[in-house]
């Protein structure tokens, strides 16, 4: 043990990310990926991952989060898609959620690129009811009206998901005839005052 906290040491991220690399390279062995691997190897490993935690501003997390995190970004192969899918999906990641959140990447793939900001959620909802695929077309024209609107979303927290989600399923509820019609009044309430983007119809 003292042997891997002198090869950790004077690194530059401290004490406590020292211990938190230290966490990681015993926890890369318990997982059997530090197998066959120099003690160095793997400590650059941990090191490697505590970085990459700090790029998503993560600077303390638990043993079981980054478990939950690396097995994510086998599926997803994407390390921040991997962050953001392992706090939504928190201590329910079991086998069989794994099993599920892969069918769920794979079935909205299409839209990881065009919905770089909010893929995340799009993946999870999906994760939890697969009938959420029909409302993803309306999500894309309702982002695109609140865009034409320049109404400014924030997709590292929930609420504008959330609303871009009930706006989405205001169109998909118009019958064809009127759906033209009900996307220009709804870009034009936004125009007018793009607080609308965060309220419901009942408000209005």
């Amino acid at each position: 043990m003292f042997g891997w906290i002198a090869s950790i040491e004077d690194n530059g991220y401290g004490q406590a990310g020292d211990m938190q690399i230290l966490g990681n390279a015993l926890l890369l062995l318990r997982r059997g990926e530090g197998k066959g691997k120099e003690r160095k190897d793997l400590v650059n490993a941990a090191l490697k991952i505590h970085f990459q935690m700090l790029a998503q501003g993560i600077r303390k997390y638990s043993e079981k989060m980054l478990s939950n995190i690396l097995d994510l970004e086998k599926i997803t192969d994407d390390f921040r898609l991997a962050v953001k899918l392992a706090s939504l999906l928190e201590y329910r990641l079991t086998d069989e959620a794994l099993k599920d959140i892969d069918g769920a990447i794979k079935a909205t793939e299409v839209y990881r690129t065009k919905t770089k900001a909010y893929y995340h959620y799009l993946a999870y909802s999906f994760y939890l009811d697969a009938a959420f695929a029909s409302a993803i077309p309306f999500i894309l024209e309702a982002e695109k009206i609140a865009q034409d609107a320049e109404v400014e979303l924030d997709f590292s927290d929930e609420p504008d998901f959330i609303d871009l989600v009930y706006w989405a399923k205001v169109l998909q509820a118009s019958d064809k005839g009127t759906l033209t019609q009900k996307k220009l009044k709804l870009k034009e309430a936004f125009i007018v005052d793009r607080e609308n983007f965060a309220s419901r119809l009942e408000n209005n």
